[in-house]
């Protein structure tokens, strides 16, 4: 289902998105309907979503989806593993925070375990560069940080 996308604007949200999120369930029923809630959003937005965090569509769990190739790839539960030595910079916009950008310091590479909903295993992947940037975004989010 196509959410609204709930943005700073509205003091109500901008106090919801500054919220620490909580883990999904490892219920199938939760994590399928939050994963395909975020994947069809996220389509709706296509031309200006990069990522899309679960409180971002005003549910408060740790998950978000991200453009990956020519599709939105869905984890649930993220956890860095590890990551490069070194920062980098990176502007940041946010569909949460419109007309703003800021310059965040962002690893070059996170390695990830993440719940994936599409099987109801933990995996693990690396994301590289924008990848990197972005997934650090959305996991920002689910700890009530915007940019």
């Amino acid at each position: 289902m196509i959410r609204d996308i709930i943005t700073t604007a509205d003091p109500l949200h901008a106090a919801f998105l500054q919220m620490k999120c909580a883990e999904v369930p490892r219920e199938e029923a939760v994590y399928k309907v939050l994963a395909a809630d975020l994947i069809d959003t996220a389509n709706a937005h296509w031309e200006r979503c990069a990522g899309l965090a679960a409180n971002q569509i005003h549910i408060g769990y740790t998950a978000f989806a991200i453009k990956f190739g020519r599709q939105y790839l869905c984890i649930i539960n993220p956890l860095i593993l590890a990551a490069s030595a070194k920062k980098v910079w990176s502007s940041e916009g946010c569909l949460s925070v419109i007309g703003k950008t800021s310059k965040v310091r962002r690893y070059k590479w996170v390695k990830v375990r993440y719940l994936d909903p599409s099987t109801g295993e933990y995996t693990v992947r690396r994301f590289i560069g924008f990848e990197s940037f972005v997934c650090q975004h959305e996991m920002d989010h689910g700890n009530g940080i915007l940019i």
